[in-house]
């Protein structure tokens, strides 16, 4: 098994999309279940951080000391791919775009879209990886049938959906949370490893955001399939070795809308609008401040040099559709077409994309958005190497898409200092919003200039935290805590549930050296 033990070798291992460092002992590349039972029994106390291809954006893959367990090498596709299957075996380290192409000519496709497309579906799995396409298909442990999981102790789990549930047992209360004042009906569960161990517990009652995507801590609801507790566990509980995913018919048709509107407002009537149409594939918005900086990078040839223009002084939604025949995507998009105009847009003043080339220029556009946030920032940060992007990850209920976008264009517009020419007048914080506004989840980019923007972009995002755990809301929607938004998960859960939580991690990993700084 290959391992690099110096720290010159070991830097690129110590640091992920978060721009966070950290430090390890060595790090270990295990080529199997095997490799990684032995690598735990090995060093039973030592710190385990476990890593896919490192594209996460809250340093989860950041060591804090002790050993890396980088799944690259386990990178094996299982099945026998067929035309029509339904399913398919992986190894963790295996990348999405990797599995994307193996599946060509099989008539198949697996929906979950990341931005980053070499994410591997091991660390896909950990954060309960989403995208645009979550709209309509779900988060990934929609997609996730089956797991393998090693637990600290070098034991493993095989774990099937619907076959292990919380079921209320009340004989599971003596092992966690006996003194919670007795059982509360579907929290308790009782797990078996493959040695014939069982693992008996209860899970902490806790209250449940109303949105479709929620990452912020373990997913815990009563009755659920205890398969969905590891999946977003962020490597705390145990390390998935292997994954039997659901695969979906390939759609004949995929073709892509960008509409422009002139007024923020008109944007959130169009997507209340497409609500009530057929369920689209996404809807993504883009505010006026990030086409700016789009339109700026063009211009300058860095990004879309072959794209048409950007236009100025817009915002836009993007929405998809897929289907069967042409004759269906036509009946799709009429309802759309009279949307934008009963929205107040100009149906005119759009961009469709029918064919797969054009499709691809649009998703080039979507995903050019966060390079030109990111950046800004590295810019920012040759003076001031102590900031970092402030990006809100928040998602809220349907009823309160307008009211948290009046939340956030309130907060940005009270400043990030006295004006420069004007002492007293406030200097709007430079932002850009972006993001899956059919889920109600836009990414809100706070991009400081100094260290006092940093400090006041933070304390406003801490209060924009506590209004969307008001409005029933969650304080990450997709991108999970890691460890640097523990700070946030104060603002979901009292210090009571966040040790429940603590007695939950414990019952799988006692010493709590799995994924450790992660989440709690």
């Amino acid at each position: 098994m290959r391992s690099i033990h110096t720290t010159e070798q070991m830097t690129d291992y110590l640091r992920d999309e978060s721009r966070s460092t950290g430090e390890a002992e060595a790090v270990y590349f295990p080529a199997s279940e095997e490799d990684v039972i032995r690598i735990l029994r090995q060093y039973p106390h030592k710190t385990i951080t476990v890593q896919g291809s490192r594209t996460g954006l809250t340093a989860g893959a950041v060591p804090q000391g002790g050993i890396v367990l980088n799944m690259s090498r386990m990178n094996r596709i299982l099945s026998d791919l067929q035309p029509g299957c339904d399913t398919v075996r992986v190894q963790p380290g295996l990348a999405l775009q990797t599995l994307r192409d193996a599946l060509q000519g099989t008539g198949r496709w697996f929906p979950p879209d990341p931005t980053e497309t070499s994410a591997s579906i091991g660390g896909m799995i950990a954060n309960d990886s989403s995208g645009a396409r979550t709209y309509k298909y779900g988060s990934m442990r929609k997609h996730v049938q089956k797991i393998r999981v090693v637990l600290r102790n070098g034991e493993v789990l095989q774990l099937r959906r619907s076959q292990e549930a919380a079921d209320g047992m009340p004989e599971a209360v003596e092992a966690v949370g006996a003194s919670h004042g007795g059982c509360a009906h579907g929290l308790e569960f009782s797990l078996c490893t493959e040695s014939g161990r069982g693992i008996r517990g209860r899970l902490p009652e806790v209250s449940v955001p109303d949105v479709s995507k929620d990452v912020a801590g373990y997913y815990i609801r009563p009755d659920m399939d205890m398969i969905d507790l590891f999946i977003g566990s962020e490597g705390t509980l145990g390390i998935v070795t292997e994954a039997e995913l659901l695969l979906q018919p390939l759609p004949e048709h995929v073709w892509g809308c960008m509409v422009f509107f002139g007024e923020e407002a008109q944007a959130l009537e169009f997507t209340t609008r497409l609500r009530q149409l057929p369920r689209a594939e996404a809807i993504e918005y883009f505010d006026r401040d990030v086409l700016a900086l789009m339109g700026r990078a063009q211009r300058q040839g860095e990004i879309l040099v072959d794209a048409v223009p950007v236009p100025e002084h817009r915002c836009a939604i993007y929405v998809e559709y897929a289907g069967t025949t042409r004759q269906e995507m036509l009946r799709l998009f009429r309802p759309v077409q009279n949307a934008i105009g009963e929205a107040g847009g100009d149906p005119r003043d759009s961009w469709l994309a029918i064919h797969r080339s054009d499709l691809s220029r649009l998703k080039d556009f979507r995903h050019a958005a966060p390079v030109c946030v990111n950046h800004v920032i590295a810019k920012a940060r040759e003076e001031h190497p102590s900031i970092t992007k402030l990006g809100t990850d928040m998602s809220v209920p349907d009823i309160h898409l307008r009211d948290v976008f009046r939340m956030y264009r309130a907060g940005l517009a009270e400043g990030a200092s006295d004006g420069p020419e004007a002492p007293g007048v406030p200097d709007p914080f430079r932002s850009a919003i972006f993001g899956h506004i059919g889920d109600n989840h836009v990414h809100v980019n706070i991009m400081p200039r100094d260290e006092d923007e940093y400090v006041r972009g933070k304390a406003l995002y801490t209060g924009w935290a506590q209004q969307v755990v008001a409005m029933g809301g969650s304080v990450s929607a997709e991108h999970g805590i890691g460890k640097l938004k523990r700070w946030l998960l104060k603002e979901m859960y009292t210090e009571e549930q966040r040790r429940e939580l603590a007695e939950l991690k414990a019952l799988f990993d006692p010493g709590d050296t799995l994924g450790k700084g992660n989440i709690l």
